[in-house]
């Protein structure tokens, strides 16, 4: 083989091309792999010219071709440069130049020797790894999650985009520092102490679960993982991949804050249940008593025994806000629509207090209020009054101050808005309850108002006081809150908005003087004994002939008997065998002009509507006293 030849083998083995350019001429010699790096036989490039060469050059190639190529540079002897090539087949493939430029005795350059090879195998692995770089690139920053690295030290040397997009910090604010500034002081110790256990076992994953500030200062829940990678030879550090879980925190805080008020709303309509179950025995209970203290007083001379029975009447018209407050917590109870001197409350209350509370406890009043009617229920505000009081003396075993204060103020529309009772912008009284006893601790004041709830030894306390303030207080468009210092002292803040209305005007008598006797026979139908034997003797002292039913039947057949000598029949409503409500039915088909009144410890508003409609004369409610039983029976018997 001669030496040419064997020169040309050894080229067309490795896949090169070798060109020899004359640049005066511009005359290539062509040696080497060219028809199997181009697919044209040698032939195709006999004429030598450069131009052949460069029309094969890709278009957009062309400009970065003629300039290296054609391009000399004066202290400059090697030039490299890649370009595509078109093929024979009509592809392209990338090739690489490489080529030393030569000058003569006038320091003209005159002659460019170069070699050419085929990289189209490795310009193709390039741009795979270069594509693949980029789609994982893509990955990372667009991912909701976010990517940092921190180095053995702590330090961060990578962020995603998707970190700015979370808490705000651009990576010239977080590269090259402590990982750890960023992290709420009270999670770094556990932070440091969860990454170091990770330290001790390479490829280990942590969970994290920290606080992070975002460039507002903002606090934000983030959880996440860390993986050891120190001992990588490209990573060297800690990848951290994490999310903002603040959402899902709020999230899962507010179903748990819904699941609450579900739970609330059930305990309040079982008190509602309990509060209706029990209303119309208690409220019975209470007539007895207060009709049976009112006939013993007319019948004791002494001062001295008249006011014990004085106390017992203004404590059964307490007791009687205790049923009443728990229909309010349980919104059962009719709507509100009495003017009531909050200042006559609080006198009426002390006046029980007075003869019932130890007298190591001090009853501090100051009434600053100029203003002090509200518009609800006399009954369940002074019975919340009442609770707040009683809780008080309690807390106070060896003694201490009761002070209760008022005060009128104003309450501005974002007062309103930030409170989170029902309030509007106005007038409200301020009533302050305070005492310096016990205190309540931070962990017991968050449930005082829940019912059922009670720090009482069992058998002393039921947890239903100050649940059935906190309804009463809902009840009158009010608020309240409560301050406490354990061992020092409590203090209870009430707001009621004042009334505009200055047309009624509720005042509190436990038994009213103004007694109006009359004439008549009244058939009077209740269950209970103690109603028809008390009833029977208040109404045979007012002046009225008396027949008694023990319930609905026994009363309808009675009225059948002597319906045209019975002017009014005073029913009760619950009862065995026939209620009030089906007996006045069946009453009417016997005398269509009868006239009955229904007496109840509890009647709903849908049913007060039906009672009307169908003709029912009036109402009055359990508990009642001589005075505004003597009131109803004149008005409807005159009608």
């Amino acid at each position: 083989m001669k030496k040419d030849e064997y020169l040309n083998f050894i080229l067309n083995q490795s896949k090169q091309i070798i060109y020899d350019y004359d640049i005066f001429k511009d005359e290539i010699i062509w040696s080497g792999d060219i028809e199997g790096i181009t697919g044209f036989d040698k032939d195709y490039f006999s004429n030598n010219k450069s131009s052949i060469w460069s029309n094969l050059v890709h278009p957009s190639d062309k400009l970065e071709f003629f300039s290296s190529f054609y391009g000399y540079e004066d202290n400059k002897e090697n030039y490299e440069f890649r370009y595509r090539v078109r093929r024979k087949s009509g592809d392209y493939c990338f090739v690489e130049d490489k080529s030393k430029v030569f000058k003569n005795e006038n320091s003209e350059i005159y002659r460019k020797i170069g070699v050419i090879r085929d990289i189209n195998k490795r310009e193709k692995v390039e741009q795979e790894i270069k594509d693949s770089k980029e789609y994982f690139q893509a990955l990372i920053e667009n991912s909701a999650d976010a990517i940092s690295i921190i180095d053995e030290t702590g330090k961060n040397v990578y962020q995603s985009k998707s970190f700015e997009k979370m808490l705000g910090y651009k990576n010239e604010d977080r590269i090259g520092k402590s990982a750890f500034d960023f992290v709420h002081p009270d999670d770094k110790e556990r932070l440091l102490k969860d990454l170091e256990e990770a330290r001790k076992t390479p490829g280990s994953v942590t969970k994290l679960n920290v606080r992070m500030f975002d460039v507002n200062n903002n606090i934000h829940y983030i959880e996440g993982t860390g993986t050891n990678l120190l001992h990588s030879n490209i990573i060297k550090g800690f990848i951290i991949n994490y999310h903002d879980a603040t959402k899902s925190r709020e999230d899962e805080a507010e179903n748990i804050k819904l699941q609450k008020q579900l739970n609330h709303s059930s305990k309040m309509d079982a008190i509602g249940q309990l509060a209706e179950g029990i209303a119309h025995d208690f409220n019975n209970m209470l007539t007895g008593i207060i009709g049976a203290a009112t006939l013993l007083k007319s019948k004791i001379e002494k001062t001295e025994n008249k006011n014990l029975i004085d106390l017992i009447l203004d404590t059964s018209i307490h007791a009687s806000g205790l049923t009443a407050s728990l229909l309010a917590f349980g919104r059962k109870e009719n709507n509100i629509s009495t003017n009531v001197d909050i200042h006559e409350i609080i006198d009426s209350t002390v006046n029980i207090f007075s003869k019932t509370m130890d007298k190591k406890v001090k009853l501090i009043i100051t009434k600053n209020a100029k203003d002090y009617k509200v518009l609800g229920s006399l009954s369940i505000l002074q019975n919340a009054i009442m609770n707040i009081g009683i809780n008080a003396s309690q807390a106070m075993p060896n003694g201490g101050d009761i002070i209760i204060e008022t005060n009128n103020i104003t309450l501005s529309d974002d007062y309103c808005e930030k409170s989170r009772f029902k309030l509007k912008s106005g007038k409200y009284i301020e009533i302050k309850i305070s005492d310096n006893g016990i205190g309540i601790s931070k962990k017991n004041i968050k449930k005082i108002f829940e019912p059922f709830f009670t720090t009482k030894e069992l058998g002393k306390g039921t947890g239903l006081g100050l649940s059935a303030v906190y309804g009463a207080i809902l009840k009158h468009d009010g608020e309240i809150t409560v301050k406490s210092k354990l061992g020092a002292s409590t203090s209870f803040r009430i707001l009621f908005p004042l009334s505009i209305d200055k047309s009624k005007e509720g005042k509190k008598k436990a038994v009213d003087k103004d007694i109006i006797s009359g004439t008549g026979n009244i058939l009077l139908i209740d269950d209970e004994n103690i109603i028809r034997f008390v009833g029977k003797k208040l109404l045979e002292k007012l002046g009225y002939n008396v027949i008694v039913a023990e319930n609905g039947k026994e009363g309808l057949d009675i009225f059948k008997k002597s319906y045209k000598n019975i002017d009014l029949v005073l029913t009760d409503l619950t009862m065995p065998k026939m209620n009030g409500f089906e007996a006045f039915i069946k009453m009417k088909e016997v005398d269509k002009n009868c006239k009955v009144i229904i007496s109840s410890g509890l009647i709903r508003d849908e049913d007060f509507i039906k009672f009307k409609k169908e003709g029912i004369a009036d109402f009055i409610n359990k508990p009642y006293n001589i005075s505004n039983l003597s009131k109803v029976l004149k008005k409807n018997l005159l009608n």
